[in-house]
């Protein structure tokens, strides 16, 4: 009876370690691939709905986006949704236009982006929005403005100063004033994502750095016009925010890599992906989309340097 009650424990033991192995493991993987979106998407977050909240607009925090744009927690600039889709397409952008209208220290008045621009430091205002606010809101410690027609919420913690540094953008060292524009939604099991960043390099040191770019392999020098890159940043895949710099502004180094080629010198593909979205200089030296790659552009005028790598 011993030994027969021992055979049946053994068996037991290894149906339910295959049960386990079979059953168990996928399960466990896909729940740690859940709670890994969701702290994902739970952190991209926190900048919009943080930046609703403390204007006083908390009813439409679950709509922000995480395709946010943030300056060190100092300024977020996001895009509202216009429509709920859920809910009988309601109209977001007139809802929270109408909440702010009732809500103390918003303004519903108009501020054109020359006056935004005086208002927000000269660092942060770089990518400036060619639009006219439709509202705006200030307090002790907050300024924010809401443009209904294309959803832009530029919102800033006044008496925060970030400092001055650099980023890496691909192993290359880039100085900054201290307002860096970030995205980032890399992340999940798999790390796909876009990394979006925008600063200016301080007058002193773009010199220092043109020297850099042009003794890099990877930087060319030759135009991108502003069309040219509000076209390429556009593009469906790439999810990137809806701010652009200045209409005068043209970026004369460039630089592109597919870094999954990189990665695989040996792979070779078939496939000749269309690159009718990449700007003149980049199609003639054979750019073209990838599931991995970075580009980055530089105007040395106004020092706005823009760095992103897409990974699917």
């Amino acid at each position: 009876m011993k030994k027969v009650l021992q055979w049946i424990g053994i068996t037991a033991a290894y149906l339910g370690l295959g049960t386990m192995m079979f059953f168990g493991i996928p399960f466990l993987l896909g729940l740690l691939m859940v709670f890994g979106l969701e702290s994902e998407h739970a952190a991209m977050d926190d900048h919009a709905e943080a930046a609703l909240r403390e204007t006083g607009l908390t009813a439409y925090t679950e709509y922000a986006t995480w395709h946010d744009l943030t300056i060190d927690g100092t300024l977020t600039a996001f895009v509202m949704p216009k429509y709920d889709n859920h809910v009988d397409n309601t109209d977001l952008r007139a809802g929270l236009m109408a909440l702010a209208a009732g809500t103390d220290g918003w303004h519903v008045e108009a501020v054109s982006a020359a006056d935004y621009a005086a208002r927000i430091p000269a660092g942060a205002a770089f990518l400036l929005p060619d639009v006219t606010f439709d509202a705006w809101f200030e307090s002790a410690e907050d300024m924010a403005f809401f443009d209904q027609e294309s959803g832009l919420f530029v919102h800033l913690r006044e008496g925060e100063a970030p400092k001055s540094g650099t980023i890496r953008a691909d192993k290359l060292a880039v100085p900054h004033d201290g307002y860096v524009y970030t995205m980032e939604t890399h992340g999940g099991l798999l790390g796909d994502g876009t990394t979006y960043q925008a600063l200016i390099v301080p007058e002193e040191k773009r010199t220092t750095l043109e020297a850099t770019l042009s003794a890099h392999g990877d930087w060319h020098a030759g135009a991108v016009t502003h069309a040219e890159y509000v076209q390429l940043h556009d593009h469906e895949f790439y999810s990137l925010p809806e701010l652009y710099p200045a209409d005068d502004v043209i970026f004369d180094w460039w630089c592109y890599v597919n870094t999954y080629t990189r990665d695989h010198p040996d792979f070779v593909s078939e496939y000749t992906p269309d690159n009718s979205d990449f700007p003149a200089v980049m199609r003639a030296a054979g750019a073209r989309p990838a599931g991995n790659w970075l580009i980055a552009l530089f105007d040395p005028d106004t020092g706005l340097f823009i760095y992103y790598e897409y990974d699917s």
